[in-house]
């Protein structure tokens, strides 16, 4: 497993998209940026999270991971290097894990690079300063929402297989998004921050809690179970 995850960071290292995948994530920090510099009203540490959380993780980042992960999968099937993947001698789950085990990281790892540069800008930004406190609670918001996203990494995967496309796993990115628009718009992306905070600091919500986090897990084992039957059932010149 440790060679397979090697060998799929370094297929990662040299791949354009997680450097426009990091750009497009950024985006939004330099449009608050601008937001806050016109402003002529003081900006408050939590309307400056809040306003990166709203804009990075609500509306970016679903599309932006869905197509980063359905890419790294697709790709083997249309350039038909899958063919080869799977005449190796190891086991079709080894490949799989190692996959995913990247992809996973590398979802966390943009997401917490996010909170770190929001965090940075906001010292040179806000008059006021943000309590330690604070700070773990938006770092604990931040790991919340790589691990939801982490839980459909297996469906993006799965739909991204048995499609040998991008496509399927960019409309199910967009469709997240457009969830809670049609509801309240703006608001209703704000009670979502709200909600997963009350979450992180166990503020009374260990109802929404509970279903919110059966639901992704039964999520994440559906659609791994699904993909791991497919990829180790798949034959082996699946790409062409």
């Amino acid at each position: 497993m440790g060679r397979i995850l090697l060998v799929e960071a370094a297929k990662l290292r040299h791949s354009k998209l997680l450097w426009l995948t990091i750009l497009g994530i950024m985006l939004p920090s330099l449009v608050s940026t601008i937001m806050v510099l016109a402003s002529k009203d003081p900006y408050s540490w939590q309307a400056w999270y809040h306003t990166n959380l709203q804009f990075q993780v609500m509306l970016m980042a679903p599309p932006l991971f869905s197509i980063f992960t359905g890419y790294l999968v697709a790709r083997e099937y249309q350039d038909k290097t899958i063919n080869t993947l799977f005449s190796y001698p190891y086991a079709r789950t080894s490949f799989y894990l190692g996959k995913m085990l990247i992809v996973a990281a590398t979802i966390i790892g943009m997401l917490l690079l996010t909170y770190a540069i929001n965090g940075g800008l906001g010292l040179f930004l806000m008059e006021s300063a943000l309590s330690i406190s604070e700070w773990l609670v938006y770092l604990k918001i931040y790991t919340a929402v790589g691990i939801l996203f982490v839980a459909l990494i297996p469906l993006w995967m799965y739909v991204s297989m048995i499609s040998r496309s991008i496509i399927p796993a960019i409309v199910i990115g967009i469709i997240i998004i457009m969830i809670p628009g049609p509801v309240g718009g703006s608001a209703a992306y704000r009670d979502t921050i709200g909600l997963i905070r009350r979450m992180v600091t166990g503020e009374g919500a260990q109802n929404e809690l509970a279903v919110v986090s059966g639901f992704l897990f039964a999520c994440f084992v559906v659609f791994l179970t699904l993909s791991l039957h497919y990829y180790n059932k798949a034959d082996v010149h699946s790409g062409s």
